[in-house]
Parts: structure tokens; sequence; C-alpha cells
């Protein structure tokens, strides 16, 4: 009856991922996602793999780090070896590891441990919390000392919370474009490319996911998202990233803004000089649309 459980799961998968990947196949002549060659591949060399025990230890404990992992670790060691171990346990666990395997695998990513870890801080959070429940309901100490439990516990929380708030509050300051402004930014195009009489526009832009939404504009994301040509050049090897939007793409509009202007490299380029002009202007966003000759 087990057997044939597993077996009906590994059928709908194979079916579902199967399929999916047959799409890929035939449209993208790719089996992995363009993000895969975007984001590029892990790197042992620039040290990100060792962050990243770390950053997920952060994800759950907060400033306790990786010294609230290596607790978890004991303790979930100790409800082991003392036959704790129940079936919520035991399934928190599978969770966590699947999550943390997942982190530890995919490319690095400069979002750190929010991206990508959502089931390993899901599920480790809940599992610390039952097996801290469970240590107090097994340890006599901790059970006839409630008030000392309870302060230990409140004290543990603020902290945490104090933790999440600031970090939260740092992440709302970062430079993220509101997606309503891509869309205006599309518009904005449409109309560059009706009053210049180009048919059919295409453009290069950071932004392809806003740009994405708005009918009549063809659509190639800059840094490769949606483009794996783009993807394994761009920061990799300029002259053949450049090469390939000049000679290739041939865009008939460019956007750029922030810190894509400085990383493209594209206005130090004598062939975008020479073949693009500046359409429009905005310098309380920096943002630059360039149409080409």
């Amino acid at each position: 009856n087990y057997g044939r459980k597993i077996l009906l799961y590994l059928i709908s998968l194979i079916v579902i991922l199967g399929g999916y990947e047959l799409f890929r196949l035939s449209y993208f002549q790719d089996i992995l996602p363009n993000t895969f060659y975007a984001k590029g591949l892990q790197s042992v060399e620039n040290g990100s793999l060792w962050l990243k025990p770390h950053h997920l230890a952060k994800g759950i404990f907060g400033p306790a780090g990786v010294g609230g992992l290596l607790g978890l670790g004991t303790l979930s060691n100790w409800h082991w070896r003392k036959g704790h171990w129940n079936h919520q346990l035991k399934v928190l666990t599978v969770l966590t590891t699947i999550g943390a395997l997942q982190f530890i695998l995919m490319p690095y990513d400069h979002l750190d441990w929010y991206r990508y870890a959502t089931l390993f801080i899901a599920a480790g959070i809940w599992l610390s919390l039952l097996s801290l429940d469970l240590l107090i309901q097994k340890v006599p100490f901790l059970t006839d000392r409630k008030v000392l439990t309870a302060s230990l516990l409140t004290v543990g929380t603020t902290i945490y919370l104090f933790f999440s708030f600031n970090l939260s509050l740092e992440r709302s300051k970062a430079p993220v474009v509101p997606l309503q402004d891509i869309m205006d930014r599309a518009e904005l195009v449409k109309e560059i490319a009706e009053r210049d009489d180009i048919q059919q526009p295409t453009v290069l832009t950071p932004d392809a996911g806003g740009f994405l939404l708005t009918e009549g504009i063809t659509v190639y994301a800059l840094p490769g998202l949606c483009n794996k040509k783009l993807a394994l050049t761009y920061g990799k090897d300029q002259g053949a990233f450049e090469h390939y939007i000049f000679e290739e793409l041939q865009p008939d509009i460019i956007t750029l803004h922030g810190l894509w202007t400085e990383e493209s490299g594209l206005l130090e380029n004598k062939q975008f000089q020479t073949s693009y002009q500046l359409a429009y202007s905005q310098p309380e966003s920096k943002l630059l649309i360039y149409v080409r000759n």
C-alpha cells in the first residue's frame, strides 16, 4: 500500500515536471531556467557557499545566528536520544533539511536569506518552537520554575522581534522601483516609438517585468532573466555582451537607470554613442531612454 502511494506520487510528479521540461525544450531549447544563467553558477571561490549557513541561521535565530542553529541541532539530538521524537518533529526536520539544501544549492543571491530560503525559515522556526515546547514539558527544572521559563522566553522573543523589525525597516528603505512606475515607463516608451514612427518597437531594459505587461512592445531583459545569451555575457564578457546587443538584437530603444547605467557599461561603447541618441531623461529617478538613429 505504501509502495503504491509512492508510485502514484512519482507518476504525478513526472507528468507535471516532465511536461514543463518538454515545454522548455521546445520553446527555449534548454531544460534549465534563464535565471540559472542570469544569477550565475554557485562559486566557492567568492566565499558565498560558506556564508549561506550564516544567512540561514540569522533567518531563524536573528542575532543568535549560528549559535542558535547549533543549539537547535543539540536539542534535536537530545530529543531523539530520549525518545521524544514524535511525528511532528520528524516531518518538520525533513522540511527544514530540504529547505536548507535547496538554499545552499541555489546560486548566491544579493537578497541574502529571504529569497529561496522561505521553506527553511518557516519550517525551521516551527521546528524550533515545538522542540523548545517539548523541552519545557520534559525537563522538571523548567516545568517547576514557570516564572523563570516565561521570563527567558519573553526576553528571547523581544530580542528576536527587535531584530526582525530593524531588518524589515532596513529592507523597506531599499531602492525598489514600484511596478506601476515600470508600467508607466513602458507607456512612455510606446509614446516615444509612435513619435519616431517605430513600428513594433523592441526595447532593452532592466525592468522586463513591468514592460511585459504592456502590449505592443518586444522586450529584452538587460541582465538576461529572459535571454540566455545576455545572462551568459552580462558582467562576464563585455565584448560579447555588447556585440550581441548591437549586432544581433539591435533594440530600437534602450532604457537605463540607477546602477544599471554604470554596470552595463553601454554608455562608454562607441557603437552605442554613434547609433543611439538620448530621447528622454528624468533626473529624480536617473531614468535615461535612448532611441536608435
